[in-house]
């Protein structure tokens, strides 16, 4: 890390003509990109250093060619193409994505909706506008957004998505879906800019102008495609009367330069809302578990609800029976169940108690915090080590009685007790959200649910709270 900013101290002035005062980190965000607001006394930029040199190029080639073409990008101020550094000018950190969750926080969604207005516009520059003497030998990965590219993207979903909810497939039956969906979108050509990752986040405003980010995946595609991406975004939460006459109002102005079928084009809509939000479950399975990045975890129900909303409402555009049997049996599956149960809801202070097996690890987290309280309860005896107790759980009536009779369960059930009451009025004084305790045994079915069912009697007795108990492996066993 020193030695990046070493670099950036040195791309800075240069570019600045003086030295700079400070470097302020952003937030680690789904790349391994990393960005720094760079400040001397008189000049701010944006800092970005891209340790993939592919990408780094593309978007270095990408920002140069949307300058020219006077599409609202980022200015970018200086380079260190030996060590992948750049510098932007600073867009500050307005995003369309904060007011959307601020509009639906204060139930104002007008101004937004013409803020999306305004969007879809700009994304018709980028389409047509942006296509005009480009160079396709700069993309990455792909130049085109061709059959290869949208299997990789199902793939995607299949192996990080789809094999963690824990439900079986049958791999030949998935992928004849697979192939007849990308058959289809193949037909919706690549004659348009695609700018691939269009969504609120990477849309800035400052001054009431908008600026547009994170184009370095940007290829030659469909129409359809960046519509899909931004209308069907995880966390924008549209209705879908104003998803529709945002839709409405694309094909309209897109209308304008574009010889267009509009009942054609709705089809391929369609299909590439479903391809983009397998692709991104698939990333927020990837990004969310096997990097442990929270946001993508809280946006993985979201997402879900689209998926569900689409397949149970939309027709699909080509016959796809098993790929649909197994997107709305996933409705089911404990996996989508443990993350709606454990949602926060509401504005006070939740306590989700949950009782696990540590064969299969600690639960994860789905708000987002990072976990809580663990206790193991692997020392205390085993109710499970005896033959009348072996198919019973901590909430049938002779384990509860053979626990309560344990000095050393009570006294533990004490310990714990005050740990979490002194962090629940913490909480409350500092109007946390959020807080959770999870009870650990070796199978999950008699010590740790006991454990977490007493605690959750107590909590709610004594705190003015909202107290949820997820007994993980039992509820695993049912699906």
């Amino acid at each position: 890390m020193s030695e990046i900013i070493a670099h950036i101290g040195s791309i800075y002035a240069r570019w600045a003509g003086e030295e700079a005062k400070s470097f302020d980190a952003f937030p680690p965000s789904g790349s391994n990109r990393q960005y720094f607001r760079v400040s001397g006394e008189k000049r701010t930029a944006v800092a970005v250093f891209h340790p993939d040199e592919f990408e780094y190029r593309a978007f270095v080639y990408f920002t140069m060619h949307f300058m020219k073409a006077g599409l609202p990008v980022p200015e970018l101020l200086a380079e260190d193409r030996d060590h992948y550094l750049y510098l932007l000018s600073d867009l500050g950190s307005d995003t369309l994505f904060d007011r959307v969750i601020q509009a639906r926080t204060d139930n104002e969604p007008a101004g937004v909706m013409d803020l999306y207005r305004r969007v879809l516009l700009d994304l018709i520059r980028f389409q047509l506008e942006g296509r005009e003497r480009l160079d396709l030998s700069q993309a990455y990965p792909v130049a085109r957004f061709n059959g290869q590219a949208m299997l990789w993207d199902l793939n995607y979903f299949k192996y990080f998505f789809l094999k963690l909810s824990g439900i079986p497939f049958h791999e030949a039956r998935l992928e004849h879906d697979f192939r007849a969906l990308v058959s289809f979108l193949e037909g919706a050509g690549s004659a348009y800019f695609m700018y691939r990752d269009f969504q609120s986040r990477n849309i800035h405003i400052l001054e009431n102008k908008l600026y547009y980010i994170d184009y370095q995946g940007g290829r030659m595609g469909p129409l359809a495609y960046d519509p899909a991406s931004l209308l069907y975004q995880a966390r924008a939460g549209f209705l879908p009367e104003e998803r529709e006459a945002l839709l409405s109002y694309y094909i309209t102005q897109v209308g304008k330069h574009v010889n267009l079928d509009e009942a054609c084009f709705r089809q391929e809509f369609t299909g590439f809302v479903l391809l983009r939000i397998l692709q991104v479950l698939g990333a927020y399975g990837y990004r969310g578990w096997f990097e442990g990045k929270p946001h993508f975890i809280r946006s993985i129900l979201p997402a879900f609800d689209n998926l569900r909303e689409l397949v149970s409402n939309h027709p699909l555009p080509v016959p796809m029976p098993y790929l649909r049997e197994q997107l709305l049996a996933l409705s089911d599956t404990s996996f989508i169940r443990e993350i709606r149960q454990l949602e926060p809801v509401g504005k006070g202070l939740m306590v989700v108690i949950t009782s696990f097996s540590y064969k299969s690890g600690i639960p994860v987290d789905y708000s987002g915090n990072g976990g809580g309280f663990v206790f193991d309860c692997r020392f205390l005896d085993n109710p499970g080590r005896m033959e009348d107790f072996r198919y019973l759980t901590g909430l049938d009536r002779d384990v509860i009685h053979y626990l309560e009779e344990k000095g050393e369960v009570q006294n533990y059930l004490q310990q714990a007790l005050y740990m979490v009451s002194e962090a629940v009025e913490k909480y409350l004084h500092r109007d946390f959200r959020h807080l959770m305790v999870s009870f650990g045994c070796t199978g999950g079915q008699h010590r740790s649910v006991y454990m977490a069912e007493r605690l959750a009697e107590k909590i709610r007795s004594a705190y003015p709270v909202e107290v949820k108990v997820w007994h993980r492996e039992l509820m695993r066993r049912e699906n």
